[in-house]
């Protein structure tokens, strides 16, 4: 069996396992650009997708544990449940998604942020929060949280809240 991976939306074929042993090696080994991927459910823990592109692929429900993601690329990329635990993150970019969120809160020591920002962080998390809704509920009292993300190396959600503030 020579197991492909596909474009989710033209169906096309971008990488197959060919000589390699599994699809995974393929990927570490060669490519590296997954872009519009259907990767839905596969299991993906311990992959090196180190600087990958991974624009518009589909990671629902993929399984990404221990996973090194480091220097990726992730615009427009689906990860609706995916699992990141214990993933390598760092240098990530275009990763404005709940889970990757979850990853990046997950990884930070309790004493990162006031009570008053875990409340806040745990109502995104919990709720799932769009971005005009925590606009709505929280305006330029979070800011604080998005700050600190950004001295920690995430500043993506920063600059799009600001963005959505100055839309105001």
């Amino acid at each position: 069996m020579n197991p492909k991976i596909k474009n989710r939306f033209t169906n096309v074929v971008i990488i197959s396992a060919g000589k390699y042993k599994s699809l995974r090696e393929s990927v570490e080994k060669n490519h590296k650009r997954l872009d519009g991927a259907n990767l839905n459910h596969a299991n993906l823990n311990y992959a090196s997708l180190n600087h990958a592109s991974l624009d518009g692929a589909s990671l629902n429900h993929a399984s990404l544990n221990y996973a090194s993601l480091n220097y990726a690329s992730l615009n427009h990329a689906s990860l609706n449940y995916a699992i990141l635990n214990h993933a390598n993150i760092d240098g990530v970019k275009h990763y404005l998604h709940h889970a990757f969120f979850l990853e990046v809160i997950r990884k930070q020591p309790l004493q990162t942020f006031t009570p008053t920002e875990w409340s806040y962080i745990g109502q995104i998390l919990i709720h799932r929060l769009c971005w005009d809704s925590i606009l709505k509920r929280y305006g330029k009292e979070i800011m604080p949280v998005f700050k600190k993300l950004t001295e920690l190396g995430f500043g993506e959600y920063q600059e799009r809240y600001k963005e959505i503030l100055s839309d105001q």
